[in-house]
């Protein structure tokens, strides 16, 4: 699902993967501070959020509304298993 795309042609050179459980409102903080600190010149940059079975769903407009320079797109990946059939170690 893709969330937010500004107007880059460029390709995506460097990928980073967030995993989120019931984080949202952190993640809507985040977003902007590792835009500022990216201060990309010549790559664009994409944003995957791994939603790891939230129960809670993350509001798109917080993301959109969030003026990202360095940032080129903001994909959601939904993971919904059932928590009795989780592994852990």
């Amino acid at each position: 699902m893709k969330v937010s795309s500004q107007n880059h042609s460029e390709n995506i050179a460097l990928a980073i993967v967030i995993p989120v459980l019931d984080e949202w409102k952190s993640l809507a903080l985040l977003l902007p501070m590792l835009d500022r600190n990216l201060n990309r010149k010549d790559f664009a940059v994409e944003v995957i959020i791994v939603d790891d079975g939230s129960r809670y769903s993350f509001i798109e407009t917080d993301f959109v509304s969030a003026t990202l320079a360095n940032i080129a797109k903001i994909s959601v990946l939904e993971i919904n298993f059932p928590r009795s059939k989780l592994t852990r170690f």
